[in-house]
């Protein structure tokens, strides 16, 4: 069981709706996203093997990825048409640097998660659901961060 997984199962037995007001405001604020976390399955769990597990994570990798490499596109052409024409220092080639090491730590941090389950059945997968929420996050990022 994960982090969130305890969070969420320490949130729900001890914060019954009889003493959900003793519940500072700030601790509510930390759990919530914890609990929310816990509660979402996780990627391609209805599949019946440990092989349509791993094709069914490689499938929605590569449309995340897909949809990464859009926005990249989007926010390369932005930026391009932003440093032609603001003249001070340049943005494109920081995002482009930043992307690059981003990639090299999420393909080493995923290979580190996956190295948890030794030589398991798990790890492949381990590894791909961790690309996949990686993936995810850093498109959130960009579009909240980058976007001119």
């Amino acid at each position: 069981m994960g982090p969130a997984a305890s969070i969420a199962g320490w949130f729900h037995f001890y914060v019954t709706p009889m003493n959900r007001r003793f519940l500072p405001p700030w601790l509510a604020a930390l759990l919530l996203p914890a609990l929310a976390a816990a509660q979402e399955p996780l990627p391609c769990a209805d599949e019946p093997t440990t092989p349509a597990v791993n094709a069914c994570l490689v499938r929605r990798l590569a449309a995340q990825d897909l949809e990464l490499a859009r926005t990249l596109d989007r926010l390369r052409a932005d930026w391009r048409a932003h440093d032609a024409q603001d003249g001070s220092l340049p943005v494109l080639p920081a995002l482009e640097a930043a992307q690059a090491a981003w990639l090299a730590w999420r393909d080493r941090e995923c290979e580190a998660r996956a190295l948890t389950y030794g030589a398991g059945t798990g790890r492949a997968a381990a590894g791909l659901r961790c690309e996949l929420v990686l993936s995810a996050q850093r498109q959130a990022a960009l579009v909240a961060d980058w976007s001119s």
